[in-house]
């Protein structure tokens, strides 16, 4: 972890923004879902996450260390599993 991040303002303003963001999150999805396959909404948001992560985290560095193919498998196998527990349980 970045010395940065290790701040207590640092990391309580980060835990503001990421609980801001499951409403706003739930509420684009919601949107989203009248017009798109849920499918292509998972894909994207598991894509949006990465870019976040990678850019919060600085782990640009450890993803190119990985194969593009096995970024490609390990996100889409998480959203396909998210999109049927999505439509197994009704969320």
């Amino acid at each position: 972890m970045t010395e940065w991040m290790q701040r207590p303002v640092v990391a309580l303003l980060m835990l503001a923004a990421g609980m801001a963001f499951i409403p706003l999150n739930d509420a684009l999805f919601k949107l989203m879902s009248a017009r798109l396959p849920l499918a292509e909404i998972t894909f994207v948001r598991g894509l949006m996450t990465m870019v976040i992560l990678a850019v919060v985290s600085n782990g640009f560095r450890a993803m190119s260390s990985l194969s593009a193919a096995y970024l490609v498998w390990v996100r889409t196998g998480g959203s396909g599993f998210l999109g049927i527990t999505q439509l197994t349980f009704g969320i």
